[in-house]
Order: C-alpha cells, then structure tokens, then sequence
C-alpha cells in the first residue's frame, strides 16, 4: 500500500524524528506495513513496536500528546509495575514520597505552624507523620530519617452533614456595649397653638436719671457789624446784639442704663402643642465585649476526634492546651483569653475501654470552692445518637481546677460512643 502526502503529513507531525517518520512512511509505501491502501491511524489493526530498544520517542518536551487511554491493569515504568485494581493504584513495594516510603507514614499528632513541629523533642522514627494547622490548609510533614518533609495538603473530602445535636443551654448574656453614637433628631413637630396672653404685669420703677452727656461744640462767630463812623469819645455804648446762634453739636454720649425694674407676673401656660414625628433611629452602637464565636478540631493519636468551641480569637483558641491522657481523660488548659463554650468528643472502646470518663478545665470565674462553681452540663450520647440518662456525673473543684466526670459506662458496645459538654 502507498501512503498520500496528506498521510504522510500527518505521520511527521505525529512522530517527533521526522527522520524515523520517513522511513515508517517508506517502508509502508514499499509494502512493508502489510494490506493494502492507505494508512488509517485512527484505526490501526496491529502492535506498534519500535525498530530498537530505547531508542525512539513518543512525543516531546514541546509536543505532548494530551491524554493516553490504557485498558489493561498495568504500566511499566523501566521495569517498576504500577497496576489498578477496581479502581485503586497498586505501587511496587518501596515506593516514596517527598523521600517517605509510602506504608511507613503515621500521624502523630497536630501542631500549630512551622515553629511548633521545629520545636517538637524527638527523637523521630522514618514515617513519623504530623498535621501543621496554620497557614490554612494544614500540611502533612513526614520525617524521612533527618527532616521533617512536606507531603501536602491534608484535607479530605467533606462529609456529609450530621444530624442537628440539642440545643445547648443559653450563654450568659456579655457585657452592654458602649453607648452608640446619637442619631440625627428627627423633623420638628407642627407649632402647637398660641397661648392665651398672659396679664400684662405692674410697671417697674423708673430707672435713674443717665448722666448729662458731654457739652457740644460751640457754633461760629457771627458776622462783624459795619464799622461807625469815629465820633468823640461817648460814654460806653450798651452791649451789641449777640449773634446768630451756631449749628447744633453732635448728641453726647447716652448715660449708664438706670436698674431693672421688679420682674412682672408670669401669664397662665398656653395648652401643649402635638407632639412632633419621632426621628429616624441612630446607627446600631458596636456590639459588647465577648468575642466571636470560633471552634477548633482536635484528632488525638489514640484516634479519639474532639471539636472544641469558645468566644474569642481563633489565634488563642488554637494555643489553648487539650490532650487526652489515661484513656479516659481530656484536659483543657491554656484558656485566659477565651470563654469556653462546648466541647464535642466522639471515641469507643477501641480508645476507652474503662468505665468512667472525665474533662477537666479552669473555672470560667476563678472559684476555688466547689458550691460556688460553675458547673459544666455533661451530655452522653450511644452509637445510634441517643441521648442517655444523665446518672452517675459528679463535679469536683481543685483550687480552681474543675473536674466534671461519668462514671458506671459500658464496657462494650461502643463505650460511651461520644459525649457534649456545655461550659
């Protein structure tokens, strides 16, 4: 059979060595593919086998095939078997990742940041795992005989939603808030009728007299009379006719106001006016101390899950201190800048094989007398989510340390399967 130009094209592209790609092309023009008529690659009838062992490409740095369907169970990785299985991945034996052999991993436990798992004592065996919370999402490091490696994200799928647990008990009321600024007064109300005129009251005494303002400015000289004739020296004439008078001066100063006279009787109150529209309300003041409400998740190493809730900062509520000792014992510590709110823990026997259980925490008010305490509401649930009777739970106070505690549990059949505790 004898390839077309357009197949030949095609085969060149394809194949990274256009080298190689003229010598497939030749030998199938000169008969060597086998048939007759041209090549269809998108419907081949026989095993692709290079020339040579370890010779040829498929594909290039930068020429990809996108995706490569395969129908049987295994691939062969020079000489390593990767196989699937109902659709799971089956890797050799010895298989790493970030240098941890995969089958040898074991969480630990968790810690804050990056900080925390540098701090951690040691010493550390291969595969020893830990979960860092912070910066979100946590991470998986693993210890691979000399640091800790980071695997990933540690994050499984999310579940599906539990059932509503009971309504908690209602929190103690925060603190009131400081007062929110004023809001703008409202429209004026409509001007109530006039009162009736009230009595006009006596006439006060006449105040004193002002004092005399200042003299004016003396007016202008009148005009001289026409001279006489000179006549022998008479007796002395009679007093000429005095002139017109001047212009008026300026008015003087108004003298000092004389005293106030006695206050009239007050006139009879006129009737209320109607009351105005009430104004818009101000803005809301900000809301009183306490915090938001944050929670926080806990997985302890002997597989028992918590979920802890308190008002405060996310920061503090994940410094605070909770550890799972003795099989049957958490302990909270660490809380001076929370308000514990509740704590859910669900374990069984596989964890707690004792018939009791206990939390111990600070008292929220720092009493140190067991009558004056606040005593935390204990609630025990079975495997099937029922609530149990609420017997044989006894609270203690050790200088401040409260102990809240269920005895008289089952042995089997889940071992108290998971209790809530309302601070």
């Amino acid at each position: 059979m004898a390839l077309s130009s357009k197949a030949r094209k095609v085969l060149e592209v394809g194949l990274a060595n256009r080298s190689v790609a003229r010598e497939i092309a030749d030998a199938i023009d000169s008969g060597g593919g086998g048939g007759g008529g041209p090549v269809d690659l998108s419907s081949i009838e026989q095993d692709i086998v290079p020339a040579a062992d370890e010779v040829y490409d498929l594909g290039s740095p930068t020429k990809k095939f996108k995706d490569l369907y395969l129908s049987g169970h295994t691939l062969i990785l020079g000489g390593a078997s990767i196989s699937s299985n109902d659709g799971s991945i089956a890797l050799p034996v010895g298989s790493t990742t970030g240098g941890v052999t995969i089958g040898a991993i074991a969480i630990k436990g968790s810690v804050l940041d990056a900080a925390a798992l540098a701090a951690l004592p040691g010493p550390f065996s291969n595969g020893d795992a830990y979960i860092v919370r912070t910066p979100a999402p946590s991470k998986l490091s693993a210890w691979d005989g000399s640091a800790f490696v980071e695997l990933g994200d540690f994050q499984g799928p999310k579940g599906d939603q539990g059932d509503v647990g009971a309504t908690g008990p209602k929190g103690d009321t925060g603190t009131t808030g400081p007062k929110g600024d004023k809001g703008d007064t409202g429209a004026t109300g409509p001007k109530g009728d006039k009162g009736d005129t009230g009595a006009i009251g006596p006439k006060g005494d006449q105040g004193d007299t002002g004092a005399t303002g200042a003299k004016g400015d003396q007016g202008d000289v009148g005009a001289a009379g026409p001279k006489g004739d000179t006549g022998a020296a008479g007796p002395k004439g009679d007093k000429g006719d005095t002139g017109a008078a001047g212009p008026k001066g300026d008015k003087g100063d108004t003298g000092a106001a004389g005293p106030k006279g006695d206050k009239g009787d007050t006139g009879a109150t006129g009737p209320k006016g109607d009351q105005g529209d009430v104004g818009a309300t101000g803005p809301q003041g900000p809301a009183g101390a306490g915090g938001s409400l944050v929670s926080r998740s806990v997985i302890f190493s002997n597989g028992a899950r918590a979920r802890l809730s308190a008002f405060g900062s996310q920061e503090d509520l994940n410094n605070a201190s909770v550890v799972f000792s003795g099989g049957n014992t958490v302990t909270i510590s660490s809380v001076s800048n929370i308000k514990l709110h509740e704590m859910t823990i669900s374990y069984d026997s596989a964890v707690n094989s004792t018939a009791s259980f206990s939390v111990v925490y600070p008292e929220p008010n720092g009493e140190t007398i067991l009558k004056m305490s606040q005593f935390a509401l204990m609630q025990h649930f079975n495997e099937g989510g029922v609530i149990q009777q609420s017997t044989a739970i006894s609270h203690a106070n050790n200088a401040g340390v409260m102990t809240v505690s269920k005895s008289s549990l089952p042995t089997t059949g889940g071992n108290g399967a998971f209790f809530k505790i309302h601070f």
